[in-house]
């Protein structure tokens, strides 16, 4: 093939030397990107995605340059032989970055490296716009855009998440609202669902979250990235149903940004949840005051769970309007 009878490197062309040599330097940018540049994640679903969508970001820019180098000044114009080198060239850059942050302590991830590849086919996408007319052109920018909304949709979802969970508040979940929802999510073998409320529950209309405990530390439910700032709040509750006859221990856990994973630095509570409906109120004063060794950051609130322990059999409990109150 014409291109790799060029690559003779005594006789390669000052033009050839010089994509060559620019398609180096993009790669060693992408690397110090990949590798070096850090987004402010600060544990939240929100830059933790954007840090991730970055990588089609990223691969994006990488494609699109690397095939308007190849098509400008390598390949002579051959847009198939040019969209093809230039998918292996990311292909190959994108898994060898997988793997070399496999071993420096960072975790390879497939996920990073579909994205890699929504990214070059975005970045092909507009390079293929760019030479072509008419349809074609049309349908280039049509594959670029719907490439770059893939590439981008997670942190826009938490976007709006951000923005609804602030729009709710002080109802921290009430499990009719879609987006709070996604806050919610099943720990330690447990299952979670939304339901409509059972038929015991006279009166309840609504969607409730529905938890299936199953024998094993900890099941339960985790409310996370809860709206932080409950300082102007006075006390904090939660509606629990038990549709059996027996009791059912419930742990109520809440702690704050700076909490270090230590069960005295945290608030606790345990609940015996009688059968029927049961509305659990605590004080936020009691949770501000609840680790041993310091106070609770109010206006930093991070995670709100519910959980069993020590369960001998399965239990189903259902949870609905977790609310702050003046």
């Amino acid at each position: 093939m014409a291109f790799f009878k060029q690559l003779d490197v005594a006789k390669l062309s000052p033009r050839l030397w010089l994509g060559l040599s620019f398609l180096v330097v993009i790669l060693l940018v992408n690397s110090w990107v990949l590798f070096f540049l850090k987004l402010p994640v600060d544990n939240s679903y929100f830059w933790a995605s954007l840090h991730n969508a970055g990588h089609a970001l990223i691969f994006l820019g990488l494609g699109l340059t690397t095939s308007l180098t190849l098509h400008r000044y390598v390949l002579h114009q051959q847009m198939a032989m040019t969209a093809l080198v230039t998918l292996l060239v990311c292909l190959l850059f994108g898994g060898a970055v997988e793997l070399v942050q496999a071993r420096v302590g960072r975790e390879a991830s497939w996920f990073d490296f579909r994205l890699d590849i929504v990214g070059t086919l975005a970045g092909l996408g507009f390079y293929y716009a760019v030479y072509t007319k008419g349809i074609k052109r049309l349908v280039g920018l049509l594959v670029f855009a719907l490439l770059l909304m893939v590439g981008v949709s997670e942190p826009v979802k938490w976007a709006f998440a951000e923005r609804y969970r602030a729009q709710a508040f002080p109802v921290l979940a009430d499990f009719d609202n879609h987006w709070l929802n996604a806050y919610a999510h099943s720990a330690y073998r447990a299952k979670f669902s939304i339901e409509n409320a059972p038929s015991g529950w006279i009166g309840n209309t609504s969607k409730v979250g529905r938890l299936d405990l199953v024998p094993g530390p900890w099941p339960g439910v985790t409310i996370e990235e809860v709206h932080p700032d409950w300082r102007e709040h006075s006390a904090f509750s939660v509606e629990i149903f038990n549709p059996i006859d027996e009791d059912v221990r419930l742990v109520v856990r809440i702690h704050d940004a700076k909490h270090n994973n230590q069960h005295n630095d945290r608030f606790n509570k345990t609940y015996q949840i009688k059968p029927g409906l049961q509305t659990i109120r605590i004080p936020l004063q009691k949770i501000k005051m609840a680790p041993k060794k310091r106070e609770l950051d109010m206006g930093r609130i991070s995670t709100v769970m519910f959980y069993s322990y020590k369960i001998q059999e399965e239990r189903v409990l259902y949870i609905d309007n977790v609310v702050l109150h003046q």
